[in-house]
């Protein structure tokens, strides 16, 4: 037996921790793949989208994001490619490359 304190085990809500296995397993195309075809999307609506919006626009375009909260799976990989998507206020998502004065969003003094 040591004298080493020893730290409590850390439980996360089962979502989030499986959105992180997903995240330390996808490898950078398939987030890449999928933040072309997000920013597809945001372009041709011209306008923030929501994360529930975005995660039914690209399974009804085919893609398949699996998980147990799959849209929370969208939401890990997208913050994986936030310098191409980003999270505006209200939480929707946007070009992070383009500026949106309806949703305060400027690429120059936004911390990504």
């Amino acid at each position: 037996m040591t004298d080493k304190k020893q730290e409590p085990p850390l439980y996360l809500d089962m979502g989030f921790a499986e959105a992180l296995e997903r995240f330390a397993q996808t490898d950078k195309k398939e987030a890449d793949e999928l933040a072309e075809r997000g920013r597809a999307i945001i372009r041709e609506r011209n306008e923030p989208v929501s994360r529930t919006d975005l995660f039914k626009a690209l399974t009804e375009r085919g893609l398949t994001i699996a998980g147990n909260d799959p849209e929370m799976v969208l939401s890990t990989m997208l913050w994986r490619t936030r310098d191409r998507v980003a999270r505006v206020k209200g939480g929707d998502y946007w070009l992070a490359d383009v500026p949106n004065e309806a949703a305060g969003y400027f690429p120059e003094t936004s911390t990504r």
